[in-house]
């Protein structure tokens, strides 16, 4: 195979304003692969000169003295952060701009969000120049920011404000059974959010407390909210902990062991997927359950893997059979048969299946949206690496 001298930049932030007119001469393909590629006249003029494969989301024009500013996960601009020269801003998670920046915010050329953003409404008109990648939330600017899901507690009223507006992202939740939700109406509080989560008994003395948008989600009196980042099974320590009336927020999942605790559930509201069992369907169902989405299992689920390894003790394991989704690499053990894959593994959205020659057409059978089945990964490395000479790079920011 013939050998190709490639330049190849894989970066979030490119600067190519200092490049040198000569700099890809010697290479036969040119790539860069950038988030944010910074120029001025002179990098424009260089860059023309060669048929460059230039794959950038955003290209900011910036004249002088520049910095780059890359951040990975939450990140707060606040008055008096006021950045030392003129600024193009990265950030990979969430960003939060407080009220009163508008100042701080003429000293960013740029400002690209790969996550959620959230600022106050009169900021509106001066973030031109912000590209937001997701979710953006604008909310009034003489509001008090809470919890994106606020769980307002007894303690609440006594310290709240006369007359203030509090912002909450998703949701308020009014659910402690102590709470006095009639002195928050008598202190003239209102809650800016998309859904105010109220019990039976305190329906009456909530409604002033939000605007006609806002939704009304009503639960039984002793309902308990349940908010873990990971979701939740349905077990015994679920109930011992939270009770037998259940406002979830987020996924739910049933188990062979779950079957029994479905009769001792007295209310249930699951803002999420429900994942359970065929032969628990029936049973659920009948308890009449607000649910976003079922999903009945057909045996193990194994997603959103780097790497996944599959061998005939696993498949014994799960009698269900098992379903692969949205894995890079799957590897099979080569004592895997053709004939356990058809009856017991399903392949979906995966990027690459590793497997024996022998196995190859079962996989195929039981594939939907695989990118590749790789029956010699050795061979494919190999000649890969070796039509590659040239320049590779991989950075968060890089200067040509």
């Amino acid at each position: 195979m013939e050998k190709k001298k490639r330049y190849l930049l894989n970066c979030e932030v490119c600067d190519a304003r200092k490049m040198h007119e000569n700099l890809f001469d010697p290479y036969d393909e040119v790539v860069i692969n950038a988030d944010v590629l910074l120029v001025n006249e002179d990098a424009r003029r260089n860059l023309s000169r060669y048929p460059i494969q230039l794959n950038a989301d955003n290209i900011v024009e910036a004249e002088g003295d520049v910095d780059v500013q890359v951040q990975n996960g939450w990140m707060e601009l606040k008055c008096g952060q006021m950045p030392a020269r003129k600024t193009v801003l990265v950030v990979n998670g969430g960003l939060a701009i407080w009220p009163g920046t508008e100042e701080l915010l003429k000293n960013y050329l740029a400002i690209i969000v790969n996550g959620s953003v959230r600022y106050p409404e009169s900021l509106s008109a001066g973030l031109t120049r912000m590209k937001v990648n997701g979710k953006t939330s604008v909310y009034p600017d003489d509001c008090i920011i809470l919890k994106g899901s606020a769980k307002i507690d007894v303690y609440f009223p006594l310290r709240a404000e006369a007359g203030a507006r509090y912002y909450a992202e998703r949701r308020v939740v009014l659910l402690d059974e102590k709470l006095d939700v009639a002195a928050l109406a008598e202190k003239q509080v209102r809650f800016e959010t998309q859904e105010l989560l109220v019990t039976e008994s305190n329906v009456e003395a909530a409604v002033p407390l939000v605007g006609a948008a806002t939704t009304l989600t009503v639960v039984p009196d002793g309902c308990a909210y349940v908010d873990e980042v990971d979701g939740v099974s349905l077990d015994e320590r679920l109930l011992r902990k939270y009770g037998k009336k259940l406002y979830i927020n987020g996924d739910l999942s049933l188990d062979a062991n779950s079957t029994p605790y479905l009769a001792q559930i007295e209310y249930l509201y699951v803002n999420g997927t429900v994942l359970l069992l065929p032969e628990q369907k029936d049973a659920f169902l009948a308890l009449d359950v607000d649910y976003k989405l079922m999903i009945v299992r057909s045996g193990l689920q194994i997603a959103n893997r780097l790497k996944a390894f599959v061998g005939p003790d696993l498949l014994d394991e799960t009698p269900l059979g098992i379903t692969i989704q949205d894995c890079v690499q799957v590897i099979l053990e080569d004592d895997l048969t053709a004939g356990q894959i058809q009856e017991k593994l399903k392949f979906k959205d995966c990027m690459e299946i590793i497997c024996s020659e022998a196995q190859k057409q079962a996989v195929q059978m039981v594939s939907e949206n695989v990118a590749r089945i790789n029956t010699d990964p050795e061979k494919g490395s190999k000649e890969e690496e070796d039509a590659f000479d040239g320049v590779r790079i991989n950075a968060e920011s890089y200067v040509l």
